[in-house]
């Protein structure tokens, strides 16, 4: 599971725990009378707790606008070639990917996605459609071999990537 699927995954559980406490609690208030009285007085006396929860609930707001803003900022692959370096949009990659499954798999669809690990290595990850036992061997030694092709010819990456297939 990619980082960003755990980090929304995590807030999500967060958000629906939440309403969920919310719900119990709005049910629960008019039968807890002492605790109206309490929060009551709270509300009118206890301003320095509310102005540390405002904090804590900005700090965490703002921990999530920063996690979110690195999990959905533009990755770029970065190759040292012969006249220089140049950057490489992870979108440009992805095409090239559609294009070559679009050839391998006419007419069907190919979810893939790839992912740029530290230092500069790239992962491919596809979702091939449904192939027989016997062929999946020299289909994958063929599409290993096609897609370093590519990345070498089109895009000047030359290291070792990393193929993942999931079924």
């Amino acid at each position: 599971m990619r980082t960003s699927n755990i980090l929304f995954s995590v807030v999500h559980l967060f958000v629906v725990l939440f309403i969920i406490a919310a719900g119990i609690f709005f049910i629960m208030l008019p039968s807890l009378s002492s605790f109206r009285v309490n929060l009551a007085s709270l509300l009118t006396e206890g301003s320095a707790f509310f102005v540390k929860l405002g904090i804590a609930f900005l700090s965490f707001g703002f921990l999530l606008l920063t996690g979110f803003y690195f999990l959905n900022r533009k990755k770029y692959l970065k190759l040292k070639m012969g006249c220089g370096k140049t950057l490489i949009d992870e979108a440009i990659i992805k095409d090239y990917l559609k294009n070559y499954w679009q050839e391998v798999f006419p007419g069907q669809e190919v979810q893939s996605d790839i992912i740029l690990h530290f230092p500069q290595k790239l992962e491919i990850i596809a979702q091939l459609p449904k192939i027989k036992e016997e062929e999946k061997d020299t289909l994958l030694a063929r599409v290993q071999n096609e897609l370093g092709v590519i990345l070498a010819r089109k895009l000047g990456y030359e290291k070792e990537f990393f193929l993942t297939i999931n079924d």
